[in-house]
């Protein structure tokens, strides 16, 4: 894939929401990348990787604990799991792509309630408790995400990491990708 760069004003909004977003969490920098129909249509970055003081503008080659963006990815798997067939509709119910001995808890949940973690199961102790009838409310809860990647790769054999590093970061050459761990002292 080759990506060419024409920025344009199309996405100021979406620069402005992020500024205005990254100043009322009072991070210390930010970015925003934008490519549209394989162009690079806004990149723009502000910022120190920290409030400490001497520390390096956030720049081109940065690289961010994004934390919760494997959201992003699990969604992504699941949109190419759908846009290839291996899964019909994300509106399916769960115990369709789950194993046969699936639990009679899961009826009534479908897929569209794990990616809006509107799914209502809680996970106490290793073992799943409904919270809430499916639809009815949100809540933000791991087990979904669990069963989105589950989902994800008993139907199309592939887990989130391989479909994503196929079809995003190999296209995109990206060189470094990876989750980053940080421990407290």
């Amino acid at each position: 894939m080759i990506i060419n760069k024409k920025i344009n004003t199309q996405f100021n909004s979406v620069v402005s929401n992020v500024r205005k977003t990254s100043e009322l969490v009072d991070c210390s920098g930010a970015s925003v990348f934008i490519i549209h129909n394989d162009n690079i249509v806004t990149e723009e970055y502000w910022g120190k990787h920290s409030k400490a003081p001497d520390l390096r503008e956030i720049q081109e080659d940065t690289q961010f604990h994004v934390a919760s963006v494997r959201k992003s990815y699990i969604g992504f798997a699941v949109a190419y799991a759908v846009y290839e067939g291996y899964i019909d509709s994300i509106d399916d119910l769960i115990v369709k792509y789950l194993p046969a001995n699936s639990m009679p808890i899961f009826n009534g949940t479908t897929i569209r309630h794990l990616l809006t973690h509107t799914h209502g199961l809680k996970s106490i102790n290793g073992e799943i408790h409904r919270e809430f009838t499916p639809g009815i409310n949100w809540s933000y809860r791991g087990v979904g995400i669990d069963m989105l990647t589950q989902i994800v790769k008993s139907t199309t054999g592939k887990s989130v990491a391989e479909i994503v590093a196929d079809n995003v970061f190999k296209p995109l050459n990206f060189t470094e990708t990876g989750w980053l761990v940080w421990r407290s002292k």
